[in-house]
């Protein structure tokens, strides 16, 4: 009996010992959640400020300088320089290496690009911003700020040629081809573009006598000039009444032709 009596009273001891753990897992478990729930919410770390990227490049002109540890850019207007990224291929290097004097130096280009945020690392992460260009459309070695005093290019196509001197532009709702010889511009009225692999066709007739024809035939092709060997990304051939020009130019998709 007293064997049955002991055995009784030691199995109540563990059912209360067990009872009393549970209770105690549940009082723990119960003041974690509440002190969880007490803490306040985790704050994210700022990051630094950044420039929204642009969504699609767009004209733009100043002065690059290019190095072994330097690739900037330094819009017309602007009081700071930006790091560039170069999507060009090997044309901005190409042409810088033809037309500026010597390493670092400024040369002036007029380009398509978009703004970006600066670089994580490298030389590029001590600038403000990115400029990445896509395209080239010109470079001159022009010294100074003269080149950005010049109004800003307009309209959808530029060209100009030797041998003899002419020039062509495409703007403003008209075709205008002139020449030094010339006592006058021949204005020609606008004429949409036909489009050909790489490039574009024009033809225009003026409409008040004496009657001139004209076709402008603009394409993707580097050209450089044979005098002052600037760079344009177009190669033009104008036939005026029958007789040939050729040059270089600048197409733009931008243009402000009707």
């Amino acid at each position: 009996m007293r064997v049955g009596g002991r055995s009784a009273r030691r199995g109540a001891l563990v059912v209360l010992l067990l009872l009393g753990v549970a209770a105690c897992r549940a009082e723990l478990h119960g003041g974690a959640a509440a002190l969880h729930d007490s803490l306040p919410a985790a704050t994210a770390v700022s990051a630094a400020p950044t420039i929204p990227p642009d969504t699609a490049p767009h004209p733009a002109r100043g002065f690059i300088s290019l190095g072994p540890d330097v690739r900037t850019f330094r819009a017309c207007g602007a009081v700071s320089d930006a790091w560039i990224a170069d999507s060009t291929g090997d044309a901005l290097w190409r042409v810088y290496g033809r037309l500026a004097a010597k390493t670092y130096d400024p040369l002036y280009v007029e380009v398509m690009g978009r703004w970006a945020p600066p670089p994580p690392d490298g030389f590029g992460a001590a600038y403000g911003r990115t400029f990445v260009i896509t395209r080239l459309l010109r470079a001159t070695n022009a010294r100074g700020s003269a080149a950005c005093d010049d109004p800003r290019p307009a309209g959808e196509l530029r060209a100009h040629g030797t041998e003899p001197f002419w020039t062509l532009e495409i703007a403003r709702g008209q075709i205008v081809f002139s020449r030094p010889a010339d006592t006058a511009a021949i204005v020609f009225p606008y004429t949409a573009p036909r489009p050909r692999p790489g490039g574009r066709v024009y033809t225009a007739r003026t409409e008040a006598a004496p009657h001139h024809t004209i076709r402008i035939d603009a394409r993707e092709a580097p050209c450089i000039d044979a005098m002052s060997g600037e760079y344009d990304a177009a190669t033009v051939v104008v036939t005026l009444d029958g007789r040939r020009y050729r040059g270089c130019g600048v197409m733009r998709d931008d243009g402000d032709g009707p």
